[in-house]
């Protein structure tokens, strides 16, 4: 997010821009919990792949199957509330509503590769 460039919008509209600039902050926060969810993911996927080299017993497709059904996989909660976030602070950043929003046309799981 541009902050500056909010908090200075804000200011000439008659605000302080310091509730934007917490808002924007809670923002960033949650696509951190989200990009901090895969992480993890991918992590424990590389330390099963691992074990699977050294072991007899496979737990690549128990795990990609239990992972699957996990909400971090199959709930779109934090990429719609990161989404709705922006659009929030694009109402507030931008003057002009003729002005592209902030928000993505279209956003893909970095997992499987589908639009959400």
């Amino acid at each position: 997010f541009p902050a500056p460039a909010a908090a200075s919008s804000a200011a000439t509209r008659g605000y302080d821009g310091s509730a934007l600039l917490q808002f924007m902050d809670l923002c960033s926060e949650v696509d951190l919990l989200r990009k901090f969810a895969l992480l993890n993911y991918l992590a424990v996927t590389k330390v099963v792949k691992k074990h699977d080299k050294v072991s007899p017993l496979r737990l690549s497709t128990a795990f990609t199957e239990f992972a699957s059904q996990q909400p971090f996989c199959t709930s779109n909660r934090l990429i719609d509330t990161f989404l709705q976030c922006q659009a929030i602070v694009a109402d507030f950043v931008t003057l002009d509503t003729s002005d592209a929003c902030l928000r993505p046309t279209a956003y893909r799981c970095s997992l499987c590769d589908r639009q959400l």
